[in-house]
């Protein structure tokens, strides 16, 4: 059983799916598809009317946060079938709030790989299998610049322009 949907934005269409834990899988549809050969064999499970409810609350988050009244989301993510140390990287890039920005070194010694671990940390932000929701478009280069996302880096680019634009409109949390 596969619970998904098809989500327009101003970025083009995101494919989600979802499984009674959270939200599987976000990716814009244009994707390569060989980006999606990993994260795509997982294949959602379950309560279909819990996963449902987790594609509609993502849904209407996606629409908030493009519209620039949302700075982070708050909808679940099932990283279950995601290896565990993709799952430390996702983990510890989740604690890197909207409008900021991070190196694959940095995030490599947040997850406890070293600095030697960049390369590693950039093999799975390209796996990471809930694009936007799990922001790896904040993730730079050494020297600052976009490099590789999933989504286009015209993408990358228009996430982080968003993001800081929202991040300097909306107040902080308390």
């Amino acid at each position: 059983m596969t619970t998904s949907t098809t989500h327009p934005t101003v970025l083009g269409p995101l494919s989600l799916s979802a499984t009674e834990h959270g939200i599987s899988f976000c990716a814009f549809e244009d994707t390569p598809r060989k980006t999606w050969k990993q994260v795509k064999a997982v294949r959602p499970t379950g309560d279909s009317e819990v996963a449902s409810l987790w594609l509609s609350r993502a849904c209407q988050e996606l629409d908030a946060y493009f519209a620039g009244a949302l700075a982070e989301f708050t909808v679940q993510v099932d990283l279950r079938s995601v290896p565990e140390f993709d799952r430390r990287v996702l983990a510890a890039l989740q604690e890197v709030p909207a409008g900021r920005t991070t190196t694959y070194g940095e995030l490599a010694v947040r997850a406890g790989a070293g600095p030697q671990g960049a390369r590693r940390v950039g093999g799975v932000m390209a796996r990471n299998p809930v694009l936007v929701l799990v922001a790896c478009h904040r993730v730079l280069g050494a020297s600052g610049d976009l490099t590789g996302y999933a989504g286009g880096l015209e993408r990358k680019r228009a996430l982080l322009d968003l993001e800081r634009e929202t991040a300097a409109d909306l107040p902080a949390a308390s």
